[in-house]
Order: C-alpha cells, then sequence, then structure tokens
C-alpha cells in the first residue's frame, strides 16, 4: 500500500476548451487545449517528490482512497472578536459544488503516468470530501490480487 499527501488545495478537472483559429490564407484551424496542463503538471511534480528516485509506475488493477480537504469559505467565520472561530451555522460537509467526481478525475490524470501506468487499472475506489484547517489530498492507493 502507498500514501501519498499533498498540501494543496484541491482543485476539480475542467473541460478541454476548443478554439478556432483564422489562419493567414484564410482558412480556419480548430484545436482543442488543456486549461489546466501547467497545474497538473505542478501537481504531478509534486507527486513525484514523493515517489523513490528508481520508481516505476504500478501495474495492474488497484484500489484507490481519495481524501479531499478543502479549505472553508471565510463566511464560515466570525468576525471582529470571533475572527477565527467557527460559526456554529457553518456546515459540516461542503455539499457544494465542484462535483466530487471531477476532483476524482484531475487526481487520477496526475497519477496516470507518474504513480500507475494509467488510470484504466483503477478498479475500485472511495472518494470523501470535508472541509480542512490544511486543504490537502490524501491518496491511497493498493494493488488487488
Amino acid at each position: 500500500m502507498m500514501k501519498l499527501i499533498v498540501n494543496w488545495n484541491p482543485i476539480a478537472k475542467q473541460r478541454h476548451k476548443d478554439f478556432v483559429k483564422v489562419l493567414k490564407n484564410g482558412k480556419h484551424f480548430r484545436g482543442r487545449y488543456n486549461p489546466q496542463k501547467k497545474i497538473a503538471d505542478e501537481f504531478s511534480s509534486i507527486l513525484l517528490n514523493q515517489l523513490p528516485v528508481d520508481f516505476k509506475p504500478i501495474q495492474g488493477p488497484l484500489f484507490v482512497q481519495l481524501w479531499y480537504g478543502l479549505k472553508r469559505p471565510k463566511a464560515h467565520y466570525g468576525t471582529g472578536r470571533n475572527k477565527g472561530k467557527l460559526k456554529a451555522s457553518a456546515p459540516k460537509y461542503p455539499g457544494k459544488k465542484p462535483d466530487i467526481d471531477n476532483y476524482e478525475k484531475f487526481i487520477y490524470d496526475c497519477l496516470s503516468g507518474v504513480v500507475i501506468r494509467d488510470d484504466s487499472q483503477i478498479c475500485s475506489c472511495r472518494h470523501d470530501k470535508r472541509y480542512s484547517e490544511i486543504p490537502r489530498v490524501e491518496i491511497e492507493i493498493k494493488e488487488l490480487e
């Protein structure tokens, strides 16, 4: 079993963006790009730094457990002399967007080619999102037999 912790405010996977560019000859060039490539590369680099130097991506079927610790919005805290104290009305769980599966897609894309061969290897998973004082992503990977 492998456990990785990345102190990072979890972000959700965005869709690829389409674009149209008009070339000098008047023709149109249609393309697509990933708006999160730089962020995903940075996240993958953090993961890579936690692995041994001679690490090879894991092969075979996997179980992955993900835990997203989200930073609380400022509105959850009091003001004035109660600054820094959590309001009684603050929700325990983040039941708003982004969707949990979009967090999962971002993490799986970052794991692919670095920690695991491909995200198609993941046969079973569990993921939770909660509020946390320290925003982070915890990843546990277990090889299935």
